[in-house]
């Protein structure tokens, strides 16, 4: 009999085949973040990313020109997106600005948290962006050490229902 073919990422056999979309890249060299989008057998391959360019018109999720943003200086691939409820997804990111000296000497950077709401029927389309970052260095252990105010995330999961 015909076996089932199953695609890492599509639940199973029988199930229409999604593809795989990699959110990757930070803006300590280029000026935002990159999207590929992959179907599994390509995952693996270097035709699944688009060659590095720093061109700015490329660049998926771009840092903000204006300087008093909180993503005005980097920006950088955090967490996995999350299924919303709606169908759409919740992506968080890193993100840094210039807020002057600090103790530590010639560094001028603060660490946020910021968030997009990414189109469930197309996941490289942007629907929202954070104005404000929803995590910022607040406690003494955030704003002072080694490396002085950051916070980042690297993974997230959700919370069990009540």
């Amino acid at each position: 009999g015909a076996k089932a073919k199953r695609d890492g990422g599509d639940g199973g056999a029988g199930r229409r085949r999604r593809p795989h979309v990699l959110y990757w890249g930070d803006s300590s060299t280029v000026r935002g973040l990159r999207v590929a989008v992959c179907n599994a057998s390509d995952v693996a391959t270097p035709r699944c990313f688009a060659p590095p360019r720093d061109d700015y018109a490329a660049l998926w999720l771009r840092v903000r020109a204006d300087g008093a943003f909180f993503d005005s200086h980097l920006v950088e691939a955090a967490a996995a997106p999350m299924r919303l409820r709606d169908g759409n997804y919740l992506m968080l990111y890193n993100s840094a600005r210039v807020v002057g000296p600090s103790e530590r000497p010639h560094y001028a950077l603060e660490y946020n948290v910021g968030w997009v709401v990414l189109d469930g029927a197309a996941p490289t389309r942007i629907v929202a962006r954070s104005a404000a970052p929803i995590l910022s260095p607040r406690t003494p252990w955030e704003r002072h050490g080694l490396v002085p105010r950051v916070v980042f995330t690297e993974g997230w999961q959700r919370a069990p229902p009540p």
